[in-house]
């Protein structure tokens, strides 16, 4: 009888051994943002990096997990128009979103991050986050100004007011019509960056009788000022209309290393001019 006793007693221990007491940990949270921006192209990328910033009261046995819901969100704030956003996700003990809009100048510009951070036990240690135990959660909302994220002061911000003259003359029985397109800057802020104007269009000549297109040029220089020739044969023509249109762009080139694929969009505007050319006044 008492070997019967024994076996039963050394089973009992042999069984308590295998069994695993979970200590659900406890935590609180309290997130903390930093912000990143920097500009590529005619774009700017914000990134934000959302830290849980736990404390562990009981680490306990049992995994942690650690969760992010919200939005990383820019705005004008001066119009209320929201350029761009992303949702902020993932778990651990940080999570990075990266969010980008694309726009003409960099003022009023506000970036805004908010959510809720939640902690919770893995219960069982399954990764099976349907039985999991929650345990604290706690909100971030925090707004900076761009101005504070990049040093504006070096970027340009320039309006363009285009502006086309024309001179015509004659040669060889042809017209030639040589319009000069002009950028006429005004620099809000100069910057410490060269801008370059970028000119793209095109140059037409129509029969102002039958509306029928006798000459086209293709527009595609940079400069303050570009100058741009078309001819027209005056033989079977007496009036012509010239017609000049396109895009102007202005882009910061930076790092001044001429190389456009770096570099920073300022504005752009279009230009478009039409004049009547009567060679009975010639």
């Amino acid at each position: 009888m008492k070997k019967i006793y024994i076996l039963v007693g050394c089973l009992f221990l042999t069984m308590s051994g295998c069994i695993v007491i979970e200590n659900d940990p406890f935590l609180l949270v309290d997130p903390v943002l930093e912000f990143y921006a920097h500009i590529r192209k005619d774009s700017l990328y914000v990134t934000s990096t959302v830290n849980a910033n736990p404390t562990f009261v009981d680490p306990g046995n049992i995994p942690t997990v650690i969760t992010y819901k919200g939005d990383l969100e820019i705005y004008n704030e001066e119009t209320g128009l929201l350029l761009g956003s992303a949702q902020i996700t993932g778990d651990g003990l940080n999570t990075l979103v990266e969010a980008s809009a694309l726009f003409e100048n960099f003022e009023h510009i506000i970036v805004i991050a908010t959510g809720i951070v939640s902690a919770y036990a893995d219960k069982g240690s399954d990764g099976d986050s349907s039985n999991d135990i929650f345990i604290h959660e706690s909100d971030f909302y925090e707004l900076v100004y761009l101005n504070d994220l990049l040093n504006l002061e070096g970027y340009p911000v320039v309006t363009m007011d285009p502006e086309i003259d024309y001179q015509t003359y004659f040669s060889n029985h042809q017209l030639v019509t040589t319009a000069t397109i002009s950028a006429n800057p005004d620099y809000i802020v100069a910057g410490n960056i060269p801008v370059i104007f970028d000119y793209e269009g095109v140059m037409q000549v129509t029969d102002q009788e039958t509306g029928a297109l006798l000459k086209s040029t293709t527009i595609d220089d940079e400069g303050l000022s570009i100058a741009v020739s078309i001819l027209a044969d005056t033989v079977s023509y007496n009036n012509f209309v010239i017609h000049v249109s396109g895009t102007l762009t202005a882009r910061a080139d930076l790092g001044s290393d001429g190389d456009p694929s770096n570099d920073l969009f300022v504005a752009s505007t279009e230009f478009n001019d039409v004049i009547n050319v009567d060679l009975n006044q010639f």
